[in-house]
């Protein structure tokens, strides 16, 4: 799930504020154009968003939470996705096994 959404920051792109920005193509239909940290989580596998959160937010420095982290002005994608990769290598606690 953490792979997943960290490819889809990527390749849609980042956004604050928001979970998800939506914009019409060239045919009126709706395509996501930015996802925030959590709604990357959500649009990959919502059922699973807690365990997926809770493993970002182990490796978040002197934030609270991941939509907070997210948020915070001059925050950059770099940084978002860095928060990916450091709660990807970090191997899961053993309560949220559970």
């Amino acid at each position: 799930v953490l792979r997943s959404a960290k490819q889809l920051l990527r390749d849609v792109g980042w956004i604050q504020g928001e979970f998800s920005r939506l914009e019409p193509d060239k045919t009126g239909f709706y395509r996501a154009v930015g996802y925030c940290a959590v709604g990357a989580l959500r649009a990959i596998d919502g059922p699973h968003l807690d365990k997926a959160a809770c493993r970002l937010e182990a490796t978040l420095p002197d934030v609270w939470s991941v939509v907070a982290y997210n948020d915070d002005t001059g925050r950059t994608k770099r940084e978002v996705l860095r928060l990916f990769d450091r709660a990807i290598a970090r191997r899961m606690p053993p309560k949220a096994r559970s």
